[in-house]
This record gives C-alpha cells, sequence and structure tokens, in this order.
C-alpha cells in the first residue's frame, strides 16, 4: 500500500490540512482509523465529496501525515516526542491501531529517560494499566531512575505516582540501594543536590 501511495496509483480523493493537500486513498484510510472510516463510509457529505476538489480535514499537516505514515505503513518512525505525538493524536482521531502500537512502546520499552512523559501522558489520559506500569518501572529501578533525574522531587509525574506508592515497598526497594548512595535517604540526598 506504501508503495501504491507514493506512485499515486488508487489514489481518489485529496485531503487538504493546512496549506497541504495530498492524494489519498480512501479504502487505506477507512481501514486505519475510525475517524476516516465514519468520514468516508457514513452517510456524511465527506463521503460523497467531489474527488476533484481537496477536502479540508480540520487536521493539521503534522497530524494528517502522522495518520497517513500509519495507514500506509502500519509504524510510527521518529523519535520520542513523535511517538507520545502520535498516541495523543490516535486518541482524537480514534486510530486504534496506532494507539495500540504506541501502548505497547509505552509499556515495553520504559527507560529512565521516558517514564516520566509516559506517566504523565498515562494519568492525563486515564490509561490505568500504563499508569500501573510505569508506577512499578519507577519502583523497580527507582535508585537509577532516580540518578538519571535528581530533581524527581520536583516533578509533577511523580507526585502523581507518589500518592499510590506504598512505604513499604518504597523502603523494601530502596534499602539495598542505600549504601550504594552513600547510606543517604531521598530526602538527605535531595538536600545535598
Amino acid at each position: 500500500m506504501e508503495q501504491l501511495h507514493a506512485n499515486g496509483v488508487g489514489c481518489d480523493l485529496q485531503l487538504q490540512a493546512g496549506n497541504e493537500v495530498i492524494p489519498v486513498q480512501r479504502l487505506a484510510l477507512s481501514c486505519s482509523c475510525d475517524f476516516f472510516r465514519a468520514l468516508f463510509t457514513c452517510p456524511m457529505r465527506e463521503a460523497t465529496h467531489d474527488p476533484a476538489n481537496p477536502l479540508v480535514t480540520g487536521l493539521s499537516p503534522a497530524e494528517l501525515r502522522l495518520l497517513l505514515s500509519f495507514a500506509y505503513t502500519g509504524a510510527v518512525a521518529g523519535p520520542w516526542p513523535m511517538v507520545l505525538e502520535a498516541a495523543e493524536t490516535s486518541l482524537r482521531y480514534q486510530a486504534w491501531g496506532l494507539l495500540t502500537l504506541c501502548l505497547d512502546v509505552f509499556t515495553h520499552g520504559l527507560t529512565p529517560e521516558t517514564v516520566p512523559d509516559v506517566l504523565a501522558f498515562a494519568v492525563a489520559y486515564g490509561l490505568d494499566e500504563v499508569v500501573h506500569v510505569a508506577e512499578n518501572y519507577i519502583l523497580a529501578t527507582f535508585p537509577v531512575w532516580w540518578l538519571h533525574r535528581p530533581s524527581w522531587i520536583f516533578l509533577h509525574t511523580f507526585s502523581s505516582a507518589s500518592s499510590v506508592l506504598m512505604v513499604s515497598m518504597s523502603s523494601t526497594n530502596w534499602k539495598p540501594w542505600k549504601q550504594h548512595l552513600g547510606g543517604l535517604w531521598p530526602m538527605e540526598m535531595a538536600r545535598r543536590i
């Protein structure tokens, strides 16, 4: 499909986002996203839009390119901010396949650098399973995560997580590392930083 789209084969509609006009295949978009499926198959004026004229979508050019990229490749390519943007766009336009892919990256690709973003995103959108995975990651890797983020006490995302962290679990996970970090507890270490 990606090669057909790149060659313009089967493109039966032009979508406009901002000043960009992109030829697309209705079928490919309808299969990839509920937003486009409803737009092109329900009795709406867009379903019978004249293909000679570009259809104004209301999407930003970046959102349209992201949705088209997923529709034709089934993947999200780019740096970490692109994955976060893809997840937000997928929720906004009901691209459930794209959201599933992003959530897989969120839950299986956590690092000390990405976990605050994942936790904030999951809390903001009420994704309880992802919140649980991110909190467990923080608990399991707290010393490593903390060393990457010395200002962890001030992070809004951590304050969300700290409300559900159990003191006994935190202490249990922290004790082996207490000695490694000079015998200091988090507050003592924060004062020194």
